[in-house]
């Protein structure tokens, strides 16, 4: 007997003239507070991006308290000023403190992680994230210097194994997401996207010794393509890989309408002086929203429903008081 497939896709009904008013205001009350309204405004920003988002008819939600993202700058901020202060009475105590960082980042990106998937909620059903110190470390830190020391060669398996550990620690309710995709595939981004942007740069430079400057669009042009080229790919193939039970998922966007989306989005914000910012943020998110889909055996209900029975029967709290963003 064939399984029967049932597809939701994502919807996003935000407005750039809606979200200018939240943007606008959330910039002069930062301003006027001297910035410490900014953890309120991160909080009513990323509500109403996450109230616009729907699948199957429900939206999602953020429900972060901005005292505690507020909490966690002023300590991030009094510790880089303490470290600062350090540095300069003695540049032993700077190395040092160079060297902490590197052992205190791992508990920070989890942290991190984890406050942003425990504040994300769909169905009444929240998000998590749980990693190990070391596991965190071995990918996050360590890879990342033998990335650096093999002068970027391993930087595509460096890119594979963060995108891999996040979904693979990531859960909904308590069932856990899973990752099947292969490091040979980001190389496969990255050298496609070298030689991409090796060939531009080299036609701009031909085209300058006739025409003087034009090398500057075209080198700007090749990083727009480039970077729209990894974005696309990398986001694509990952959600491609992601499963969550017999969840599977879905993107379809492209490189070309990524980039032309945000040339036109860095154009428009240019010429109205940042007012069209808000325009262009609702653009893109609708744009990287509306083309992921998921496909289910099941009915997504039914996932969803067991999901709240099993939270509520352990009687599980996603998140304690010493959970705080780090600005991850």
């Amino acid at each position: 007997m064939e399984n029967t497939y049932n597809q939701y896709r994502f919807r996003f009904s935000g407005k750039g003239a809606e979200y200018f008013r939240i943007w606008s205001i959330n910039i002069l009350l930062t301003i006027v507070t001297f910035g410490i309204y900014s953890a309120w405004a991160k909080v009513r920003r990323k509500r109403y991006f996450y109230g616009c988002t729907t699948l199957d008819g429900s939206s999602f939600e953020y429900l972060a308290d901005p005292k505690r993202i507020l909490l966690s700058r002023v300590i991030v901020y009094g510790l880089y000023a303490a470290g600062a202060a350090l540095a300069n009475v003695s540049p032993v105590l700077g190395g040092v403190l160079i060297v902490a960082v590197f052992f205190v980042m791992p508990y920070i990106i989890n942290k991190s992680l984890k406050f942003n998937a425990v504040n994300s909620c769909y169905r009444n059903v929240r998000f998590d994230f749980n990693s190990t110190y070391w596991k965190t470390f071995n990918v996050f830190i360590l890879l990342g210097v033998l990335s650096a020391l093999t002068l970027g060669l391993l930087f595509p398996y460096y890119m594979y194994r963060i995108k891999k550990h996040i979904v693979e620690n990531s859960r909904y309710g308590l069932q856990h997401f899973s990752f099947n995709g292969g490091a040979g595939m980001f190389y496969t981004f990255y050298i496609m996207a070298a030689v991409l942007g090796g060939v531009l740069v080299l036609v701009g430079v031909g085209l300058s010794m006739m025409v003087p400057f034009v090398a500057i669009f075209i080198w700007i042009a090749a990083f727009s393509i480039v970077m729209a080229y990894i974005y696309v790919s990398q986001t694509n193939y990952v959600l491609d890989c992601m499963r969550l039970r017999d969840i599977s998922f879905r993107s379809t966007m492209r490189t070309t309408d990524y980039m032309i989306i945000n040339v036109t989005n860095y154009l428009a914000i240019v010429f109205t002086l940042g007012l069209l910012a808000p325009w262009a943020m609702v653009r893109t998110a609708r744009y990287r929203l509306e083309n992921i889909s998921i496909q289910t055996t099941g009915n997504l209900d039914s996932f969803v429903g067991i999901q709240v029975n099993q939270v509520g029967a352990l009687g599980e709290e996603f998140s304690d008081i010493f959970d705080v963003e780090m600005g991850l």
